[in-house]
């Protein structure tokens, strides 16, 4: 399409009398409107979706309007107000980088751009929902989507090939993935190289360097690496530590495969790796991966394939490992158990070093586990600073007996609040009684009114006196009530009260319900400096001269 038609016009005219309502404008000049472009080439794009070509197209059809000065704009395109982005999807919405700063730039400077020129439409965005709310988006901050595909006329026609362009491209993107599914799959099924192979495992094509190899090739075992893999296993099952391999592997000048010294994360991965014991594990349960957007395809189901890759590690040595990884997650989350427990943990701070404290266990002969606090540079083996570990258990009881004390000095002090409280849970009886008592005073102005009545008006005198005994019946009703009211109110006040005087928190009460201890320590404390000598508290603002 080589024009605007007359409703994209009229949308951007209304979009520039808004963004320039206080500007004064000659007419017989030319109004230049800004222009954004935004380029988009996923990984599945051919050459007809370059980003080359998206960009000449979008500058021949802005060369072209404006040459044909069909209407009374002059548009233009800078440099900085390109977007373009490579090999990315259009199923991601605004997770695409440079999309959502396009979007976030037109939201924070609204009019700044009259128009944003896209080469197709599912170069925009291949969800139907998300195309709908983006366009709003831009109409809302005085901007025009124009889609060199798409002829907008604002009639339901329009409406209507929109909406169809938009399932359009969501249908391909949908099918490009549960395509790429499947191909994986039959790849795996046929022991074809599929994705990145790891360390120790090549594909022939790889190894041979030979690009003429068409399609996938198959999956080899790369002995140059393969036995780095089998001395890491092997080690393992021996005893050997992770930090003990490491050293084992930097000793000998071994490089993982980025060419780098081994680390914890590579270790534990290959560990774990079922590739090497030859199996590919596809959508496993354990391991899901967490998608940054939805693509609308129906996740993978679990898929497993024994053999699918050269075994470098048997069986019985692979299973073996396992077992003790899984021993050892099992002991490290008891220990993360024993660690939560730890009530002053973010909160001590060395008086000596200035260092945090942390919660530290050790066990002795007698095989029994004592629990301490110690300073950073213990824990992590720096140059050891003089303070020296203090007893869990006697630095939680002293914060402890500390956050009682404030907790009940903080009750004490409520306790002239306590009215008001009390009010508020009593309400609903006081506004009873407020009611009635509104009614009873209306009732006593109507026997007044009838009393005057009586005297000017003496043939109707029964009828008024009558009048008044009902009400004065009503409102012997209505002051029963209120009494009742009244009693229940006075009663209720004085069980409150009794439960308020009786309110008092005990050490018992904190250690019992550590969770919330741990909660509350943290709204009273700031922070807690300790050295061999002393323990100094700092308390949040506004309660400073308790617990003192």
């Amino acid at each position: 399409m080589n024009h605007f038609t007359s409703y994209e016009i009229s949308l951007i005219d209304k979009g520039w009398k808004k963004t320039n309502k206080n500007v004064y404008f000659d007419k017989s000049h030319i109004k230049r409107i800004r222009v954004c472009a935004y380029l988009r080439k996923s990984q599945e794009d051919i050459k007809d979706n370059s980003l080359k070509l998206q960009l000449d197209e979008i500058n021949k059809f802005i060369n072209e309007i404006n040459k044909t000065k069909s209407y009374e704009y002059e548009f233009y395109l800078e440099n900085s107000d390109i977007f373009k982005e490579d090999n990315v999807s259009g199923m991601q919405g605004r997770l695409r980088p440079e999309f959502d700063r396009m979007l976030k730039f037109i939201e924070d400077n609204p009019g700044f751009y009259g128009v944003c020129i896209v080469y197709k439409l599912d170069r925009f965005s291949r969800k139907l929902e998300d195309t709908l709310s983006f366009i709003t988006l831009l109409s809302k901050n005085n901007c025009v989507l124009k889609a060199l595909d798409f002829e907008d006329n604002g009639d339901p026609s329009s409406a209507l090939l929109r909406g169809m362009l938009g399932i359009v491209a969501q249908y391909h993107a949908q099918n490009s993935a549960a395509t790429s599914i499947k191909g994986t799959i039959k790849k795996v099924e046929e022991n074809k190289a599929v994705g990145l192979l790891p360390f120790g495992l090549i594909s022939e094509k790889q190894k041979n360097s030979d690009i003429n190899i068409k399609g996938a090739s198959n999956i080899i075992i790369d002995e140059a690496k393969a036995h780095i893999i089998k001395d890491i296993f092997e080690k393992y099952a021996l005893g050997f530590s992770i930090n003990d391999i490491i050293n084992y592997l930097n000793e000998h000048g071994y490089k993982n495969k980025l060419g780098r010294a081994f680390t914890r994360q590579n270790i534990k991965y290959i560990l774990q790796n079922k590739k090497y014991n030859g199996t590919y594990v596809y959508a496993d349960p354990k391991y899901i991966r967490k998608r940054k957007y939805d693509n609308g395809v129906k996740k993978p189901e679990y898929y497993i394939k024994p053999n699918a890759f050269p075994k470098i590690i048997d069986d019985d040595l692979f299973n073996k490992v396992q077992l003790i990884l899984n021993s050892k997650n099992n002991s490290h989350q008891l220990s993360n158990n024993i660690t939560n427990n730890y009530l002053l943990t973010g909160y001590l701070i060395c008086g000596v070093c200035g260092k945090k404290l942390h919660g530290w266990s050790r066990s002795k002969s007698n095989n029994k586990k004592y629990y301490d606090y110690v300073c950073s540079t213990h824990k992590n083996n720096r140059t050891l600073c003089p303070t020296k570990r203090i007893n869990k258990e006697y630095l939680d009881n002293i914060i402890i007996s500390i956050t009682t004390q404030i907790l009940n000095e903080i009750i004490d002090l409520s306790k002239d609040d306590f009215d008001f409280l009390i009010k508020n849970k009593l309400q609903t009886i006081y506004k009873e009684i407020n009611i009635i008592e509104k009614e009873i005073l209306k009732d006593k102005d109507k026997i007044s009114r009838l009393i005057d009545r009586i005297l000017t008006d003496e043939n109707n005198t029964s009828l008024y006196n009558l009048k008044i005994k009902e009400i004065e019946l009503i409102n012997e009703q209505r002051n029963i009530k209120l009494n009742d009211l009244n009693n229940k109110l006075s009663l209720t006040k004085k069980e409150l009260y009794s439960f308020i005087n009786k309110i008092k928190i005990t050490k018992e009460t904190l250690l019992n319900n550590i969770t919330s201890t741990k909660i509350i320590i943290g709204l009273i404390i700031d922070k807690i400096i300790v050295t061999n000598e002393t323990i100094s508290i700092k308390l949040k603002d506004g309660l400073s001269n308790m617990g003192a």
